[in-house]
């Protein structure tokens, strides 16, 4: 069977050779696909796919051997037992004896465009100014560096949301004030108000 490098775990058993031992799909499509097959003896491999598998053997006693993508191994497997299989990799897999199995794919693609979608979410703020306050050198000294923090435009916009403080410098003292600058980090959700 010729399978295109971008078929899915999914799609791949529900239309290829081990279609008819399929019991189940969950989430066909989705970030998370759930499967339940019942597969007899012999060679179960498979092209490459762009995603990453967890294998669970729900009954145990059978004697797996191949590739899946870490290297040959021959395993004797239990019953609860789990197997990764790489992405990108066509693995080789030959069982002695009929099994069940539920395999969890995660789809490389779309968690990648999650994990890059959060981390875009990240604000860094500098801020400078001057200060009759010490609590800025405090918390940099304390360590204490973390805290819910609300700033205050002079429009009236607000930004609020727990940050992180990277930096913290004194520039130098001004009448009984002292000139600061500092960097903050966000750790966690950031809400921002617009000016009314």
């Amino acid at each position: 069977m010729t399978v295109p490098a971008s078929t899915s775990f999914t799609k791949w058993y529900s239309e290829g050779n081990l279609a008819p031992y399929v019991r189940s799909i969950k989430s066909p499509g989705g970030i998370l696909n759930m499967l339940e097959a019942v597969q007899p003896a012999g060679d179960v491999s498979r092209p490459a796919i762009q995603e990453l598998t967890l294998y669970q053997d729900l009954l145990g006693g059978s004697r797996f051997h191949g590739d899946l993508g870490g290297g040959r191994l021959a395993v004797d497997c239990q019953k609860g037992g789990i197997f990764i299989a790489a992405p990108d990799f066509a693995n080789t897999v030959v069982i002695d004896r009929e099994h069940q199995l539920r395999s969890l794919s995660f789809p490389v693609a779309q968690w990648q465009t999650l994990l890059d979608e959060a981390g875009e979410v990240a604000v860094t703020i500098s801020i400078s100014g001057v200060t009759k306050s010490d609590v800025l050198r405090a918390a940099w000294f304390s360590r204490d560096r973390t805290a819910e923090v609300t700033l205050t435009y002079p429009n009236g916009a607000i930004i609020e949301g727990t940050f992180f403080m990277a930096s913290y410098n004194e520039t130098g003292p001004y009448n009984d004030a002292t000139t600061f600058e500092a960097e903050l980090h966000s750790n966690g959700e950031v809400t921002y108000t617009p000016a009314a």
